[in-house]
């Protein structure tokens, strides 16, 4: 019996079981029952997720299941209410909305965590102070106002962050050159009054944008040009103006892209000049609404394709990417078409990458949602399900130096720590240690006490340990390690269905005589719950130079054809391709 190719990829995912038996369709070829803790890839292969690296235990702790992070590069700003514990976390309640925010130098690359009462400034590594003292100050927000924050950065030489609510004023975050301030804004002519404030805010060809209020959801205000804080009308081209959608629906979000795109609750709207040679302004401006999925939210992402957003309730994915000319060949539609089935509960945010691979991150009750998304290469987005130890409360993406990113607040045993992603060690909570001399003693691990973890050295996986005093022993001496919490990583096949002289087989029974997974070098993953033999991760024997497949014989009859696919160690893992002998017979 000669062997035969099943999968040649898994860019599609995990798919909805309204697909599974749609074989002829290349979404099926390409997809798989589940895909959990692993990434797939445009190119083809399944990867998988990163690990996540400790940066620090917060400070202040809170006692609310929300609050607010702001970042970019290494730059976070978070904005959290009280201190203890949280509270039972709230079906699709925001968790830690997230806020892009480039400082100056010295301290570009900061995190600012914000409470009702204080905040505290940490760098990328968890420490930072100005004058050896920590940076605290206040701010207007209760508890109840932070899951309606909206908020825009502004260009300059000193960085101004602005921060809109329905029922607060304007505020203004900034980095002076030697600290930041958060200051309320003082406008010109503003055309708002107390207690009614604007609730969405972007920036666009020099203006800052305000949208919605409670007597006005369907206004949009736009400053004078590079004049931010001025809101003087006039006729002249660089006035302020404002003008109305003439469908009901509130603002969510404003973006700039080759147009300004409204994100509203009747779809989304494209605001051009009747001359596409000349810009916005008072008298020369016209609204089309390019859609009619409203956005749910203010939180969107924006990619190098155009807007990617929460709509429907928290449970659908719209797109939308402008075209090669102004005003035509909007393009709309809904990559979670194929993905559903992970959208029961609502999303809580949505952020992204694009570098290694373009995946929009949604953070949610019961784990992270990722989808692949690259519609200039595929016609479609794959899906997959991401979990771990504690709860995810929110993430965010930024590009800096020449990479992405993404930071992660999680609360893990009444705890809330910030992390960052880890493309390099699928390990979570995870931390870099450099004994000197090599020892096989690794130390600092008070983060993970009484855990049990795994460690990558020597190019190969140790453990599980579990961490006592901060440390741990393995086996071998080493320079470097990395050490954090293992997490399985795990493909399920959909069900196997080929072709034969007699017809699709898939309600014949099959039996698997031999099967091959193509793996990465020297990886050996679990096969239906075996790993092979003399494979162990941390075997010696084990060649990780080695090139050959994986191969399992005489798996026995089943209805499906399931293959399970497991990693649960530290060692990385990339699935490539499935194939084998195949027999099959009647029920």
């Amino acid at each position: 019996m000669r062997i035969q190719t099943i999968q040649e990829g898994f860019t599609a995912g995990s798919v909805t079981p309204l697909i599974h038996g749609r074989m002829s369709s290349d979404i099926y070829n390409e997809s798989v029952a589940l895909m959990n803790n692993m990434i797939s890839t445009s190119h083809g292969p399944a990867i998988r997720r990163p690990g996540t690296r400790n940066i620090v235990q917060l400070k202040r702790q809170v006692t609310e299941d929300n609050n607010i992070l702001l970042e970019n590069g290494t730059d976070t700003l978070y904005l959290e209410d009280g201190s203890g514990s949280y509270l039972t976390e709230a079906a699709g309640v925001v968790k830690n909305p997230i806020i892009p925010f480039a400082a100056g130098t010295p301290y570009f690359h900061t995190t600012l965590h914000i409470s009702p009462s204080f905040a505290t400034m940490y760098d990328k590594n968890g420490v930072i102070n100005i004058s050896a003292a920590d940076i605290e100050f206040s701010n207007p927000w209760a508890s109840k106002d932070l899951d309606l924050l909206a908020w825009v950065q502004l260009p300059g030489i000193n960085p101004r962050l602005i921060i809109v609510h329905p029922d607060v004023a304007p505020y203004e975050l900034k980095w002076t050159g030697t600290t930041f301030t958060l200051t309320l804004i003082t406008f010109t002519v503003p055309p708002w009054t107390t207690p009614i404030w604007p609730e969405a805010v972007g920036y666009y060809e020099g203006r800052l944008i305000f949208g919605s209020s409670k007597t006005q959801p369907e206004r949009s205000w736009l400053s004078k040009v590079n004049d931010h804080y001025n809101f003087t009308a006039g006729s002249g081209a660089a006035d302020s103006f404002s003008f109305d959608l003439d469908k009901p629906g509130k603002i969510k979000w404003i973006e700039g892209l080759d147009t300004l795109l409204l994100g509203t609750g009747s779809g989304i709207w494209d605001i051009t000049p009747f001359s596409n040679t000349s810009l916005l302004g008072p008298g020369n401006y016209k609204a089309k609404r390019r859609n009619s999925f409203a956005a749910y939210s203010f939180y969107h992402y924006v990619d190098d394709t155009g807007v990617i957003y929460i709509a429907q309730e928290g449970k659908r994915v719209y797109s939308i990417r402008p075209g090669t000319q102004l005003d035509k060949d909007y393009k709309s539609d809904e990559p979670s078409f194929t993905g559903r089935h992970l959208l029961e509960n609502k999303i809580n945010n949505i952020s992204g990458v694009q570098y290694p691979h373009s995946i929009v991150f949604m953070p949610r009750n019961g784990g992270v949602i990722g989808m692949t998304h690259s519609p200039e290469k595929l016609p479609y987005s794959g899906w997959h399900h991401h979990t771990t130890l504690g709860t995810i409360y929110d993430m965010y993406s930024i590009f800096d130096n020449g990479e992405y990113l993404t930071f992660v607040t999680i609360n893990y045993e009444g705890i809330v720590y910030l992390l960052r992603l880890d493309w390099d060690y699928p390990l979570d909570s995870n931390k870099l240690v450099t004994p000197s001399p090599a020892s096989a003693i690794l130390t600092g691990l008070s983060h993970l006490e009484g855990e049990s973890v795994y460690v990558w050295a020597n190019n190969k996986s140790y453990g599980p340990h579990t961490v006592v005093s901060g440390q741990i022993t393995i086996s071998e001496a080493t320079s470097t390690a990395v050490v954090g919490l293992g997490f399985s990583s795990k493909i399920i096949t959909r069900r196997l269905s080929k072709s034969s002289p007699f017809g699709p087989d898939q309600g014949l029974i099959k039996r698997w005589n031999k099967i091959g997974v193509r793996v990465g070098i020297g990886q050996r993953p679990k096969l239906n719950g075996s790993r092979p033999a003399n494979a162990e991760p941390n075997d010696p024997s084990v060649d990780y130079n080695s090139t050959e497949d994986v191969m399992v014989s005489n798996m026995g009859f089943s209805k499906f054809g399931h293959v399970t696919i497991e990693e649960d160690t530290a060692a990385p893992l990339m699935v490539a391709a499935l194939f084998g002998q195949v027999s099959s017979e009647t029920v």
